[in-house]
């Protein structure tokens, strides 16, 4: 296999846990790692190769997400490529959580933006927020599949005890 591509969907998070896992496995297989992220493969300080560089002629397995992720079927695939087009995170055969877990701090410390992204972060924090803040994200849908719906009357009791 001549490389992984990572080609993370979904929010922010989800997209840095997939790059991860993919980052992790490419690393176990001894291959580079590729990231298809238009527009945001040049925000970090960290060089990623882009898939862009890859050939037309290559073959690319594309591994979605909602498909279920199966690692061992994966690895024998007779193709150049292995996509893996998610928002999920995945640990590569035989590597432990608490590894998997060590080797996702070091990728994502290893992310670190540009200063003009750090500038404009730091102008935006200082223009709208003074003093402490706490955030909440009330992302009630994520548990749907689960048969589980939070709405803010339920969180509310919850969250209540933190707001000042």
């Amino acid at each position: 296999m001549k490389g992984l591509i990572s080609q993370p969907t979904n929010g922010l998070g989800n997209r840095l846990r997939s790059m991860a896992s993919t980052y992790i496995l490419s690393r176990q297989l001894d291959c580079p790692f590729y990231l298809s992220w238009p527009n945001y493969c040049d925000l970090w300080k960290r060089d990623f190769t882009k898939s862009s560089e890859i050939g037309t002629k290559e073959s690319i397995f594309t591994q979605t997400g909602d498909c279920g992720l199966n690692l061992s079927a994966l690895q024998n695939k007779p193709v150049d490529y292995i996509k893996f087009s998610t928002g999920q995170s995945f640990v590569a055969p035989g590597i432990s959580v608490a590894e998997y877990n060590s080797l996702k701090s070091e990728f994502y410390n290893s992310l670190q933006p540009h200063g003009f992204i750090v500038d404009e972060a730091q102008k935006f924090v200082s223009k709208f927020f003074k003093g402490t803040v706490l955030g909440i994200q009330l992302r009630g849908g994520d548990l749907l599949k689960n048969g589980i719906c939070l709405n803010v009357e339920d969180s509310l009791p919850i969250i209540d005890p933190y707001i000042t």
